[in-house]
């Protein structure tokens, strides 16, 4: 639509043209008569495209104004005359310049239309040049001084001329013609035909009268026919330019009336698509959305309420239907599943009960089985000693001295193991840990010298004390160690070596570290010894380890085990030292 827009605009330009060709080939004629009036300047140009009050904006049309405007100027303060025609003439051919590059500029030779392209051609390009061609033939058939022009020369250009203006005359029959093809409707052929058929034949009757008679006239002039029939040929192109024009700025407008009317059209199909597209929201948010706000509020109270009895009350036969009958199909089987986990939960509980009672009552049996060997043994003992002939009272004192010690161990045991499981800490004190390293091996002296052990210690002096239970503690650092001996037991090839070390870790607190010579352990296994019911014993119950690393982080401290790198494992246990208490 813009590109017919600029090229309605630059007809409009190329006829203001027009009337400037119209009034320099009206205002002076080059004949005998007498001067012509002086041509209107300033009028003529204020008809130039920058003076117009609605110019096509043509930046290359500059120099081409001040060109015709100098021309205009000075054609209008010449007398007639000779240098009159020569001024005409160059006014008229700077004209047909202007106007050409308005053709160019303004898309006018650039039309893809048929018709309108050929039309624009005939308006740009030849009639411009037709006029000018007759203006200079009726200069040439003027009488002029002598001198002026060489008949010879003067003779071969009009007849030069002649041959331009019949076949200017071929071209723009050619051109009407492929008009008249482009156009279906035949408005083009109606219009013009006629005055370019009048225009034609005035101009083939001119031609044929100067062809009859001499250059120049007997009188030294154009005879009078000769210049009634310039006149009339020169008429004639000029109505036929006006008509091609008006028929060419007429098809440009129809053009783009029926783009406007496609638009409209266009705008309409679109408005209405967005009408239908809006009724189709509607009816979707009224169907679909309103159903979907209906599941969501059924599954935010299933949320907040936990009841998986409540339902989605929509019956319909479409998918909102059968997703609706699919959603409470899915509360139906969570409610019976949330029935189903909440037995389960149940028997999970009494079975958790169950299990805790099992662990307490293996725990408890775990830890007084070793007080209860030692008291089996030293009875057994005692039992020697006084079955000798000279009894030996002293070492059956001994013995039983040491049933009692472990007598009372046993019930400690079972104090502290009811404690751990209470979460008691009201037994808990400042103890030392070199000391309670001394008491556990102490304790399992015994077994350590019957798997025939040998024992050294690195303990560090001036350790901080640690606030703990001192029986659990001292039940987890011989659990350590009766671990290492029984470790130790098969092992023939190598000295069977145990080593306790205590020291401080970089964070302050105090580290003991249990090391055997035994047959280590497997590094798949080096976490899950700690877990209930975990053993590599043939005769363990696996619980050993898991209570003592429950003892130790019931005290805040850590234990693990690291494999060494030659032979046997390491068991490091650390607990939190009391500040100031070296």
């Amino acid at each position: 639509m813009d590109f017919a827009k600029k090229e309605v605009a630059g007809n409009r330009h190329v006829a203001d043209l027009r009337t400037i060709y119209t009034t320099i080939l009206a205002g002076h004629r080059p004949d005998d008569s007498s001067s012509a009036k002086p041509l209107p300047a300033d009028e003529l140009l204020r008809l130039l495209p920058s003076a117009n009050s609605d110019p096509v904006g043509l930046p290359e049309t500059g120099e081409l104004e001040q060109a015709l405007a100098g021309a205009i100027r000075e054609l209008s303060r010449a007398v007639d005359g000779p240098q009159a025609d020569g001024l005409a003439l160059e006014a008229l051919i700077k004209a047909q310049r202007l106007i050409s590059r308005i053709g160019d500029d303004s898309n006018l030779t650039l039309d893809p239309d048929l018709d309108t392209y050929y039309l624009q051609d005939i308006v740009v390009t030849k009639l411009p040049a037709w006029l000018i061609q007759l203006s200079e033939l009726r200069a040439l058939s003027k009488a002029t001084a002598p001198g002026h022009i060489a008949s010879g020369g003067r003779t071969a250009r009009v007849l030069a001329l002649k041959e331009l203006l019949l076949a200017s005359a071929d071209g723009i029959q050619g051109n009407l013609a492929a008009a008249y093809r482009g156009n279906t409707d035949g408005s083009v052929r109606e219009t013009l035909d006629q005055k370019f058929s009048a225009a034609i034949s005035a101009t083939r009757s001119l031609l044929n009268h100067l062809s009859d008679r001499q250059v120049p006239g007997p009188s030294g002039g154009v005879d009078q026919v000769a210049g009634v029939m310039f006149d009339g040929a020169i008429r004639n192109v000029i109505s036929a330019w006006a008509g091609t024009q008006s028929e060419l700025d007429s098809l440009l407008q129809r053009r783009i009336d029926g783009l406007l009317a496609k638009l409209r059209v266009n705008l309409a199909v679109i408005g209405a698509l967005g009408a239908t597209s809006i009724l189709i929201a509607l009816l979707t948010h009224r169907h679909i959305v309103g159903s979907l706000k209906r599941f969501e509020a059924v599954a935010n109270a299933v949320r907040e309420t936990k009841d998986y009895g409540l339902r989605v009350d929509l019956r319909s036969r479409d998918e909102i239907g059968r997703l609706a009958e699919a959603f409470n199909d899915m509360l139906s089987e969570l409610f019976r599943a949330h029935a189903r986990e909440a037995t389960e939960q149940a028997e999970l509980a009494r079975v958790t009960r169950l299990t805790t009672m099992g662990a307490m009552t293996a725990s408890i049996a775990h830890e007084v089985n070793q007080p209860l060997a030692a008291i089996v043994a030293n009875s057994s003992a005692a039992l020697r000693w006084l079955a000798n002939k000279e009894p030996d009272l002293n070492e059956a004192s001994a013995a039983l001295k040491r049933i009692v010690r472990d007598g009372h161990r046993a019930s400690e045991v079972i104090a502290s193991v009811r404690a751990m499981f209470k979460k008691d800490r009201s037994e808990r004190t400042s103890l030392a840990v070199n000391d309670l390293v001394h008491e556990a091996l102490l304790l399992t002296q015994a077994q350590l010298h019957n798997h025939g052990i040998v024992v050294q210690t690195e303990l560090r002096e001036g350790l901080p004390e640690i606030l703990a239970d001192r029986v659990q503690l001292q039940q987890v650092l011989i659990n350590l160690i009766i671990n290492s001996a029984e470790a130790m037991a098969s092992v023939t090839e190598r000295e069977r070596l145990l080593l306790v070390k205590t020291d401080t870790d970089d964070a302050g607190a105090v580290r003991i570290a249990v090391t055997d010579s035994g047959t280590g352990i497997d590094p798949d296994e080096l976490e899950r010894i700690f877990e209930p019911f975990v053993t590599t014993k043939s005769s363990g119950m696996g619980l050993g380890l898991a209570i003592c690393r429950s003892i130790v982080e019931s005290h805040g401290g850590r234990l693990w085990v690291v494999s060494s790198n030659a032979h046997g494992a390491t068991f490091h246990m650390t607990a939190p030292g009391r500040v100031g208490s070296t």
